[in-house]
């Protein structure tokens, strides 16, 4: 029987996928149409979100003959994953069925998880578009930060400041290079947000890449953006709930 939605990719390229969504949570409704997939999901805080919409030329083979919503055990499928070592396909109909074929075959039936797609509400908000970051800043200080604290103040004046201080007694800033910088016509801003998630969402990505920083004229939240031709990925933080004043970042 032909499979309802079937897609194949090299293992690099689903692994990155499966773990940009894994970063945000463990389970996920993904939305396959004719030409692409979407994914929204939030971490269980509600404070991060992810719009992720993949083209169907992001695949070296995409074929849904009836669109439809799945849920996925991301973190399973990536331990599948991580045991294949040549290309993946992966076919739906009741059943999930991942395939890899290589010097080690790997083929795994994986059951759809039920989740309720009106669940996932991304806040709306309005935003200025601020500047434009490497993805190679963000991997090169985002680990180091981790080493202190996962909470940092995204500081927004006439640059990109990440601040951060540790219960050592450490106080660290670091300005980030960005190109160009939107004028906000008011005093400057900032907002503390868990980076360890932000850290993971852009762990795999070419240092080459650029994300666009946005931020909410009220500042409840930040949003950064990464656009490839086939890869479209928005991440928004919201300002955590009672972080407006953590000792040493005042």
């Amino acid at each position: 029987m032909a499979s309802r939605i079937h897609f194949s990719g090299a293992k690099s390229d689903l692994k990155k996928i499966f773990s940009i969504v894994n970063s945000i949570s463990d389970e996920a409704l993904f939305e396959f149409k004719r030409d692409r997939i979407t994914v929204n999901c939030h971490d269980k805080s509600k404070t991060v979100y992810l719009d992720m919409r993949i083209k169907k030329d992001y695949f070296q083979d995409f074929d849904v003959r009836e669109p439809a919503e799945v849920g996925f055990n991301v973190s399973e499928i990536l331990k599948i994953i991580d045991m294949c070592t040549g290309d993946i396909s992966m076919s739906i109909n009741e059943e999930i069925l991942l395939l890899s074929k290589s010097e080690t075959d790997v083929e795994a039936y994986l059951p759809q998880i039920h989740i309720e797609s009106e669940e996932i509400i991304i806040p709306k908000h309005t935003y200025t578009t601020l500047a434009f970051l490497k993805v190679e800043y963000l991997k090169n200080y985002l680990p180091r930060i981790l080493g202190f604290s996962k909470f940092v103040e995204i500081d927004v004046d006439e640059k990109i400041k990440l601040k951060v201080s540790s219960s050592t007694g450490y106080r660290i800033t670091v300005d980030i290079p960005v190109e160009p910088m939107s004028s906000l016509n008011q005093k400057d801003r900032s907002i503390i947000v868990d980076i360890s998630i932000m850290n993971k969402i852009f762990a795999d990505f070419d240092n080459s890449g650029k994300i666009r920083l946005e931020i909410d004229e009220s500042l409840p939240a930040i949003e950064l953006i990464y656009e490839e031709s086939n890869l479209y990925i928005r991440s928004l933080f919201s300002r955590l709930p009672g972080t407006e004043h953590i000792s040493g970042l005042e």
